[in-house]
């Protein structure tokens, strides 16, 4: 569980993914890759600087001494929302509406993502929850952003 938390061990994975849709799907694919980062990127200082701090809930790992932690506990962080689970959620979505055949593997991956998260002693099952819910709203905001980037420009009357 510890791997599949780790985002550095996907690192090679994700830059050979980025270069196949850029390959394949030429300008839809940069479109795509472009608006994933951008969308990724604000949620997680969204998550990270607003909605943790407005919560501000300790962590299992800080608030509750007998839980077994698989990982360093990192109490100066809050834990509501997940920003794991959020941020794998809003690519898991956003990947899902643009490329249809993808849905099954984004999703269980997601999901395995966040469970990794309550297993390894860093959330409460609601932190990931919330982190999904808010991700699927990120990504389905990434989704329309990416249709109204590649939507054919309509040509001026005269």
């Amino acid at each position: 569980m510890v791997f599949v938390s780790d985002k550095y061990n996907f690192l090679s994975v994700g830059v050979l993914a980025a270069g196949i849709v850029l390959l394949v799907h030429k300008r839809h694919g940069l479109a795509y890759l472009l608006i994933l980062a951008a969308v990724v990127v604000f949620n997680d200082f969204f998550c990270h600087h607003i909605l943790k701090q407005i919560f501000q809930r300790l962590r299992p790992c800080a608030a509750l001494p007998d839980v077994i932690v698989h990982i360093g506990c990192s109490e100066a962080n809050f834990s509501f929302p997940s920003n794991h689970a959020s941020n794998i959620f809003t690519a898991a979505t956003m990947t899902s509406f643009c490329f249809k055949n993808t849905f099954l593997f984004a999703i269980a991956f997601a999901s395995m993502v966040g469970f990794s998260r309550v297993y390894l002693g860093a959330h409460y099952p609601s932190d990931v929850l919330a982190g999904a819910a808010w991700g699927l709203l990120m990504g389905g905001l990434g989704y329309l952003l990416h249709q109204r980037a590649i939507a054919p420009i309509p040509a001026k009357a005269h």
